[in-house]
Formats: C-alpha cells, sequence, structure tokens
C-alpha cells in the first residue's frame, strides 16, 4: 500500500491518496485534520463574558461538521456530541445542553 500527500487546500487539513494494490481500481482518499485553530477559537470564545440573548455551546471542527451532514444530525445527535466528554476542549460553556 502506498500514500501520496495531496495539496492542502484548507490550513487545517491534509489529504492523502492511497493506493491499495488489493483494490488497484478504488480511489482511495484519506483526510487527516488539525484542530488546533478551533480548540485556540473554543478557548478564547469561552473566556468572554456570555451574552444575554444567546449562550455560544461549541466550536464545531469542519470533520464533525461533515460527518453530521453525511449522517443527518438533528437536535439530539448535536448534544450528545457537544455533552461527550471527549469533546469538552471544544466547549465554549461548560453546562449541560
Amino acid at each position: 500500500m502506498s500514500r501520496k500527500q495531496l495539496l492542502d487546500i484548507i490550513g487545517d487539513r491534509t489529504q492523502y491518496v492511497i493506493h491499495d494494490e488489493e483494490r488497484p481500481d478504488d480511489l482511495i482518499v484519506e483526510t487527516v485534520y488539525n484542530h488546533d485553530r478551533a480548540l485556540e477559537a473554543a478557548k478564547l470564545i469561552s473566556e468572554l463574558p456570555p451574552s444575554k440573548e444567546f449562550r455560544h455551546a461549541a466550536v464545531i471542527p469542519p470533520d464533525v461538521l461533515d460527518r453530521s451532514i453525511r449522517e443527518q444530525w438533528v437536535s439530539t445527535d448535536w448534544k450528545k456530541w457537544a455533552n461527550n466528554s471527549d469533546n469538552r476542549n471544544f466547549r465554549t460553556w461548560a453546562g449541560r445542553l
């Protein structure tokens, strides 16, 4: 199996084309996301005083947004993602949704 890096068009992701000898007719693209900017944005927003009208809950990384579109998430899916402790660093507000 060989792997070649594609041009990094968006600064938060790197894409690779993978050639698998067992599946030579398949195009396999692997996307690896760097969440540093999303995590920094979440940290900065969490330090701001909350609005009386609007409470920002989380910064959504692009790969999570892509997944939510593919899987057609509804509000309960977003709440599950936001309340999951694995995603706490993307939260800008500590309360439960």
